[in-house]
């Protein structure tokens, strides 16, 4: 699969993912990985003045995120010699449906994870608790998020006063996690408020 090249593009690495970023909020890169909706669907590769984005995820998203780069950079000239037409002269697809398709990849992803820690489907919410925790930056792993949410999701069944105290416990004593930043306190709010359902 050849990569979708953007060719004049005059910003450096930096000043491209802070352009985009301030242009459509959902836009992050981050390194080399260029994130929708945190779904990682490209490695950018800024060699001179052209830029290569590798197809991690959808290609239409692909294309669209190099039409972006070409939208705010002047003189450039985005390329997928893979696509019809070539030349992304025009948007490839809307913002709503670029929203609408990494969401998409996100629910699948969420639906797998939670399969994986138990395929009776009892661990969805226990997922959203990790990746939630991970996203905010309260928890670290060190392995996959399926054999943490598969510890924790009994616990999820019947919520009380203990909880926090109950997840903690389990979390730290769990080899996939590296790291944990919420105390019991925390995570007892987090649970009893749904932040983890609610808070996107």
């Amino acid at each position: 699969m050849t990569d979708i090249v953007v060719n004049l593009v005059t910003f450096s690495s930096q000043e491209l993912g802070l352009r985009l970023a301030q242009r459509w909020p959902f836009f992050v890169v981050e390194g080399r990985k260029v994130l929708i909706y945190q779904e990682h669907v490209a490695d950018l590769d800024k060699r001179g003045s052209t830029v290569s984005l590798k197809v991690r995820g959808p290609r239409e998203l692909v294309r669209w995120v190099a039409w972006a780069i070409q939208e705010i950079c002047p003189d450039a000239e985005a390329i997928d010699e893979e696509g019809e037409p070539a030349k992304l002269a025009a948007e490839p697809m809307a913002v709503d449906e670029v929203e609408k398709m990494a969401r998409g990849i996100e629910a699948a992803r969420r639906t797998a994870i939670a399969k994986e820690a138990d395929p009776a489907g009892g661990a969805h919410e226990a997922v959203a608790l990790v990746l939630y925790l991970v996203k905010k930056e309260k928890l670290e792993l060190a392995g996959p998020p399926a054999a943490v949410a598969r510890a924790i999701f009994p616990l999820l069944r019947d919520v009380d006063a203990t909880i926090g105290d109950k997840l903690e416990d389990a979390l730290l004593d769990l080899d996939e996690v590296d790291e944990l930043y919420a105390d019991a306190s925390e995570l007892a709010t987090i649970v009893q408020q749904n932040r983890h359902i609610f808070e996107d």
